[in-house]
């Protein structure tokens, strides 16, 4: 990540910065996230829209889409699409199949 890295969400993270991004958004999640799958991956230029499904280790699964904005091969900027105020895991629940 880039020094000046940026992330924005609709849980209220509008641009905050890579230390609050790691100590409010990453380490409190990393240990429920079992994997992330990607579905969709657009690329153009210096950006590029990932939409994953995510595992966490509960079962549930979650899906996010993301747009990433690159600079001298560093992430310098990430904005992340979920749909209203959620906390982790946020809104897709595994499907039971049957």
């Amino acid at each position: 990540m880039a020094e000046d890295f940026t992330f924005s969400s609709p849980n209220g993270d509008d641009h905050i910065s890579k230390a609050v991004f790691k100590s409010r958004c990453w380490e409190p999640n990393i240990s429920l996230t079992q994997g992330l799958d990607i579905e969709l991956l657009i690329a153009k230029g210096d950006q590029a829209f990932i939409k994953y499904l995510g595992r966490t280790t509960t079962g549930k699964t979650f899906r996010n889409v993301e747009l990433h904005r690159v600079r001298n091969r560093q992430i310098a900027s990430i904005e992340c699409f979920f749909g209203g105020s959620m906390s982790f895991p946020a809104g897709v629940e595994s499907q039971k199949k049957g």
